[in-house]
């Protein structure tokens, strides 16, 4: 992995090497110092036989020693399967010198328990109030050094706990894990299905809740998105052979679905919805989807909406044959390479992309938070719809596959960090990025080099780098651009991802283990001055906000007289500030750039080809101002455009009635 200033090399901010840092001051006693390694003799090893396998790496580092008082910091890497066990089972009962030892060593902290297996062993029990290793380095300080008040810190936060939205009543980790549950028995459900046209051949997640990955709470109330999902079905010569036919018979797939899926159970509530109504007579993109609501877990969560949509594997074939017509020109050759890609990406790139993800959440419990920190500080800096959020889930993944030159982080803190330093130091000009997404890490060299000719040629096809800024190559998306295509980011925001993430590592190797909530709060907080312009929107259209349907959640007593209220149907999926956004895009997305992160604010920026002086003629593509101005030569006048900006501020003011609430202006 290379920088702008070469291969990346190892720092010693202890924040980006170990997943926790203690301070640990011994006061009061006369401490033998070892002089080969400056520590006292014994701490080292008491804290190390005390930690276990709870560790696997152990750091000590001298501090200051103020006569009788000794402090260091204490830095650990993390085994994260057993990390935060509550229980430690000692020696059995039947061993009377392991048992003494095992009591000598943990004092009044060790005690005799049975077992449901019937065993009665020494046996340590922990707090789940506040983290393992505080508790046990504690606990040996003040039996081993005689501290009757131990002066054990942690240093490092838990980012996820200060950064990532938690409710009460269910975690994040658990409604991932009930919507898991809850997908594998839908699939159960649609694969016995009775009277279908064709059989089943693949039921796929393919969204972000379903691996574990989704910045928001999946179950919030105030943020219920649908759950996507892909069928298909086994191929057919019964399906039609043009594409706005494919559409229509999607259409009756569904609703025959929808039909078969009520019978089997009536608790279910079935819609069929419509989108991209658009291009209904094309057929180029699908226009059909089945909405699957089971009732919430419980009053005060929301209900669980997954959107079902059919993959025919005919599409993409009709595309690329339609494509491949050497006499389309102009936009039709545009919307048809357009909807051949995001054809491959929601229906070959997509269920692939969810698999590794999800396998590789399974190996490194981590990195989901780790994912969601890293949305959280894109959302939070208002770049949430400018970077596909497959893109972050790569990065966040690679820290994990490739930590050199470190060991594998097992806290999702020290593995966001981790992250801004990547995209701080990342030559995104020069260099792609490439992970090996697979378990078995089996990507062969022929692969790797093939992304990297791959990505010098898209650098010599477009050295303005106007359609692909970031390549990411991955063992399952041999192009590096299924995800980046289409300036996805653009270079300016690119530009803006490395100059955030530069500063925040500043804050972090500034601060180091001495960083402070204000300090991780001021990391994911934007200065938003340099924006042209700020659209403020109203509270009660924003995701997030803690209106009504929480509190009907958590007043109504049935579940079945729940989801059934059309009000909380209705609000499932419905994000009033996104489509908004996809109408400013569409209209005013050729003279500026909108950046939004689900918070109360959308900024603008100019485009630089509408600023400045322009010859004034007809068909700019934008609005103008005519004004007057000298020749360069001679006395007459002539007539110039200027970018009528005002107007056009006005114009997103008045599509955003009722949206948006104050304009403000550089």
């Amino acid at each position: 992995m290379y920088s702008k200033n070469g291969p990346l090399s190892a720092p010693s901010e202890p924040l980006l090497q170990y997943d926790e840092v203690f301070s640990i001051t011994l006061q009061g006693i006369n401490i033998n110092i070892n002089p080969k390694t400056g520590h006292p003799q014994k701490l080292h090893a008491v804290l190390k036989r005390g930690l276990g396998d709870r560790i696997t790496s152990l750091d000590l580092s001298r501090v200051a020693t103020k006569e009788n008082d000794y402090e260091a910091h204490v830095s650990l890497l993390l085994n994260p399967e057993v990390a935060s066990r509550l229980v430690d089972h000692g020696p059995s009962a039947d061993d009377q010198e392991a048992s003494r030892e095992f009591r000598a060593f943990w004092g009044d902290k060790a005690e005799l328990r049975r077992f449901r297996d019937g065993t009665i062993s020494e046996s340590l029990v922990w707090s789940a109030d506040e983290p393992v290793t505080l508790q046990i380095l504690s606990h040996l300080v003040a039996r081993h050094f005689k501290q009757s008040h131990p002066r054990v810190v942690l240093k490092t936060q838990r980012l996820e706990d200060s950064q990532l939205r938690q409710r009460a009543d269910l975690s994040s980790a658990e409604a991932f894990k009930h919507l898991k549950n809850q997908f594998q028995k839908l699939s159960s459900l649609l694969l016995q299905l009775q009277g279908l046209p064709l059989p089943v051949r693949s039921i796929s997640p393919v969204d972000p809740a379903l691996r574990s990955s989704a910045l928001r709470h999946p179950l919030d109330p105030s943020a219920a998105s649908p759950i996507n999902v892909l069928i298909q079905f086994d191929s057919s010569a019964r399906w039609p052979d043009s594409l706005p036919a494919i559409q229509y018979t999607k259409i009756a797939f569904l609703s025959k679905l929808s039909e078969l899926i009520s019978t089997a159970d009536s608790s279910l509530v079935m819609r069929v919805g419509l989108e991209n109504t658009s291009t209904a007579s094309s057929g180029h993109l699908n226009t059909s989807f089945l909405d699957i609501i089971y009732p919430p877990p419980s009053p005060t969560l929301a209900p669980i909406c997954f959107r079902l949509r059919i993959y025919h594997d005919r599409e993409l074939h009709l595309l690329q044959t339609a494509l491949a017509d050497k006499s389309l020109h102009g936009s039709v050759r545009d919307q048809l390479t357009s909807a051949l890609a995001i054809n491959k990406q929601n229906y070959l790139a997509a269920p692939l992309h969810t698999t590794a993800i999800q396998n590789l959440i399974t190996k490194f419990p981590a990195l989901s938070a780790t994912i969601r920190l890293l949305k959280k500080w894109a959302s939070s800096h208002l770049l949430s719809r400018l970077l596909p959020e497959e893109i972050l889930e790569i990065i966040a993944a690679s820290i994990f596959l490739q930590p050199s030159p470190w060991k594998t982080p097992n806290s999702a803190s020290t593995a966001f960090y981790r992250c801004l330093r990547f995209l701080s130091q990342w030559d995104w000009a020069a260099e792609p990025l490439i992970v090996d997404l697979g378990l078995s890490q089996d990507m062969t060299l022929k692969q790797r080099d093939d992304l990297k000719t791959r990505f010098q040629a898209w650098r010599k096809l477009d050295p303005n780098m106007n359609k692909v800024t970031w390549f990411v190559g991955t063992n399952i998306d041999e192009t590096g651009v299924v995800w980046t295509a289409n300036a996805r980011p653009e270079k300016v925001t690119a530009a803006r991802v490395s100059s955030l993430a530069g500063a925040c590592m500043e804050i972090v190797k500034e601060r180091g283990s001495d960083m402070r909530r204000p300090d991780v709060e001021s990391l994911f907080k934007t200065p938003i001055g340099h924006f042209d312009f700020l659209l403020h929107l109203t509270r009660a259209v924003t995701k997030g906000n803690n209106g009504d349907s929480t509190a009907k959640a958590g007043n109504t007593t049935y579940k079945n007289l729940q989801i059934t209220s059309q009000l909380e149907l209705d609000q499932i999926g419905f994000d009033p500030v996104e489509l908004y956004l996809q109408d400013l895009e569409k209209a005013f997305g050729n003279v500026a750039l909108f950046f939004y992160g689900e918070g109360k604010v959308i900024a603008g920026l100019w485009r630089p080809s509408v600023r400045g002086k322009k010859e004034w003629r007809v068909r700019t593509g934008f609005s103008t101002l005519p004004l007057k101005e000298k020749e360069e030569q001679g006395e007459g006048e002539r007539i110039i455009g200027k970018f009528n900006g005002d107007a056009v501020l006005s114009e997103m003011a008045m599509m955003g009635e009722g949206i948006v609430k104050k304009l403000e202006t550089k």
